[in-house]
């Protein structure tokens, strides 16, 4: 199980621990199958049909949306357009909120430049990445943003401790939220990128 590690060096701690739990739990369900029946073929017969099936998933970006998931935790980066119509890129923390890769939820200051261009031009990607030890791999996504005041939506994300960045609290004029609506992507890793659609 262990050996499974190195194909996974590089990545967040969290792919890496989930692959070795996996390939323990299977090595002692393998053992288990042979110390039961004596029949070393069985459990060799069983390893390919897993590695099989698991094939479609190696040659696709729309399956690789679970490690996707994983990266998005990450912080981010997010681009606006300004009135000269070039793009603005700015670092941002992790989202607020996430429904699948379709809508992000960030915090930001309603005074902020940034807010003004998504007011003129809704049009915004966001970017994210990881950089490991061996691999490198970034997820951008294209697609809308909408600037949201009302108070219920303020109320959705806010967290203990924003008060550093919103010194009246939840109900603060400053405090907006931005709400990114994806409609498609591309997925970098291992020196190959595939665009796909988000519906």
């Amino acid at each position: 199980g262990l050996g499974h590690i190195f194909s996974v060096l590089g990545q967040p701690l969290l792919i890496i621990i989930t692959k070795v739990v996996w390939t323990i739990a299977m090595g002692i369900y393998f053992g288990t199958i042979y110390k039961k029946t004596n029949n070393l073929w069985l459990p060799i017969i069983l390893h390919f049909i897993i590695n099989v099936c698991a094939l479609p998933y190696c040659f696709t970006t729309i399956t690789t949306y679970p490690n996707i998931s994983l990266y998005i935790i990450l912080p981010s980066f997010i681009c606006s357009i300004d009135d000269e119509n070039y793009p603005n890129v700015k670092a941002m923390l992790k989202p607020r909120k996430r429904i699948e890769l379709k809508e992000f939820y960030f915090s930001t200051n309603t005074s902020s430049m940034r807010v003004s261009q998504y007011k003129n031009n809704s049009n915004a990607s966001i970017y994210f990445y990881h950089k490991g030890l061996i691999k490198y791999i970034g997820v951008m996504l294209k697609g809308k943003m909408e600037v949201i005041t009302d108070q219920e939506t303020k109320n959705m994300i806010w967290k203990n401790g924003d008060t550093i960045f919103y010194k009246k609290g939840v109900t603060d004029p400053d405090y907006c939220v931005l709400k990114f609506t994806a409609t498609s992507g591309r997925y970098y890793c291992d020196l190959k990128t595939e665009s796909f659609d988000i519906k």
